[in-house]
C-alpha cells in the first residue's frame, strides 16, 4: 500500500488521550489560577463582602458589565462567590482568605505565585537557554517572599506552634524570647502577646528586620524589638529563656548549636520548626529552585534543601553534646501545600540534676 495512503488510515502508535488529558488538566489549572488571581487584583472579593449586582460590581471595578458577569459566573462555579436574587456575595472561603483586610488573607501569596508564573514558567525556554531570572534581594524579600511567608504561617501553622509553646511546663517563667532568623517576626509578636512581661527580639539580616518592623507596627507589638545581623557571623545576644527558629538555616545547622545553647539560660527552650527533609525528588520543585537567583549569586550547582534530611542522627547527637535535650517532637500541618507537614522539635537546656522526660511525638 502506498505509504502516504497508509498514513491516513493508520491510527497513531500511542493513545492520544494520554497526551490530551494532561494538556486539559494543565490548561484548566492555569485558567482557574488566572481567574482567582485576576479577581484578587480587581478587588472583586473586597467589593463582594456585601451583596452586589454584576452592574454595580462592574461600575466599582471599572469593567465591562458582560465581562464582569462572566467572570463572576466562573467564580460561582469555583465556590468563591454565591449568586442569590441577582446579587453576588463572597463565600466564607473567599472572605477568609481572598480579601486584603482579612487577618488570614493570602493575597500576597497569590501575587507571589502569579509573579513566579510570569517570571519563571512562562519564559521557561528562554531561561533554559539564557540562565536564571535574577532578583534584587531586598526587593524579593520586601515584595514577594516575606509577605507570602507571613500569610502562609497565619493559615494555621503559626497558631499550632504557639499553642504548643504556651503549653510547655516552664512557659510561665519565660521572659526573654529570640526569634532567630525571624523574617516577618510573627512568632516573636505572637509570643510577646501572651504576657506583658515577655520581651522578644527578631534577629535577621538588616534588610529583612526592617521589613519585620512593618508587622510590629501592624500588631502594635511594643515589647518586640529588632536585632539586625547574620547569625553565622554575628552575636545574637544571650540570657534568653526561649529561642525559636522557623524555616531557616539557623534551626538545622549543627555549627550554630554551640552558639544557640550558649545564648540560652539554663532550663531555657530551643524550638526549631523545619521541613522534615528527606523528601522524594520532585523535578518540578528542583527545577523551579534553579530558575531564579539573587543578583551575584550562583545557585546552578547547589542542592535543593527540602530534599536534605533535617533530624539526622548527627544533628540529634549535636543537640545532646550542647546540653539540649529533646522533650517533644511533632508534625504540624503546613496548609499551603497539600499533604505537607513541618517537623517541630522542642529541646530544653539541661540544668544540674533536673530530670527531663521526653514526650512521644504527635501530630497537630
Amino acid at each position: 500500500m502506498n505509504e502516504k495512503r497508509s498514513f491516513f488510515i493508520t491510527e497513531p502508535p500511542e493513545d492520544p488521550g494520554l497526551l490530551f488529558v494532561k494538556l486539559d488538566a494543565a490548561i484548566r489549572g492555569l485558567r482557574e489560577f488566572s481567574l482567582i488571581s485576576a479577581a484578587v487584583e480587581l478587588g472583586i472579593f473586597d467589593v463582594c463582602t456585601t451583596p452586589v449586582t454584576a452592574q454595580e460590581l462592574a461600575s466599582r471595578i471599572s469593567s465591562d458589565v458582560e465581562m464582569c458577569g462572566l467572570l463572576c459566573e466562573a467564580l460561582v462555579m469555583e465556590g468563591l462567590l454565591t449568586l442569590e436574587n441577582g446579587n453576588y456575595s463572597d463565600t466564607t472561603l473567599a472572605s477568609t482568605y481572598l480579601i486584603i483586610s482579612s487577618p488570614y488573607s493570602q493575597v500576597h501569596y497569590i501575587r507571589q505565585l502569579a509573579r513566579m508564573g510570569e517570571d519563571l514558567w512562562s519564559p521557561l525556554a528562554h531561561i533554559i537557554h539564557n540562565g536564571p531570572k535574577q532578583y534584587d534581594k531586598e526587593i524579593f524579600f520586601r515584595e514577594y517572599s516575606l509577605p507570602a511567608m507571613a500569610e502562609n504561617a497565619l493559615s494555621g501553622r503559626l497558631q499550632a506552634v504557639i499553642l504548643a509553646v504556651i503549653s510547655l511546663p516552664g512557659f510561665d517563667s519565660v521572659k526573654r524570647v529570640l526569634d532567630l532568623g525571624g523574617g516577618h517576626g510573627l512568632y516573636a509578636i505572637a509570643l510577646g502577646m501572651q504576657r506583658p512581661d515577655i520581651e522578644a527580639w527578631v534577629f535577621d539580616l538588616p534588610h529583612v528586620v526592617t521589613l519585620a518592623g512593618q508587622y510590629l507596627e501592624q500588631y502594635n507589638a511594643e515589647n518586640v524589638h529588632l536585632l539586625p545581623g547574620d547569625f553565622f557571623s554575628d552575636s545574637f545576644g544571650d540570657g534568653y529563656d526561649l529561642i525559636i527558629s522557623s524555616s531557616n538555616p539557623s534551626g538545622k545547622s549543627i555549627e550554630l548549636l554551640p552558639k544557640i545553647s550558649g545564648a540560652l539560660n539554663k532550663g531555657g527552650y530551643f524550638i526549631t520548626i523545619q521541613s522534615p527533609g528527606g523528601l522524594p525528588h520532585d523535578p518540578f520543585q528542583t527545577l523551579e529552585y534553579k530558575l531564579w537567583t539573587f543578583q551575584g549569586v550562583n545557585k546552578l550547582h547547589g542542592g535543593f534543601t527540602k530534599e536534605k534530611a533535617f533530624m539526622t542522627p548527627e544533628y540529634r547527637h549535636a543537640l545532646s553534646e550542647n546540653g539540649l535535650v529533646i522533650i517533644d517532637e511533632r508534625d504540624i500541618r503546613d496548609h499551603y501545600h497539600e499533604d505537607t507537614w513541618v517537623r517541630m522539635v522542642i529541646t530544653r537546656k539541661i540544668t544540674g540534676g533536673e530530670e527531663i522526660i521526653a514526650k512521644m511525638p504527635e501530630q497537630v
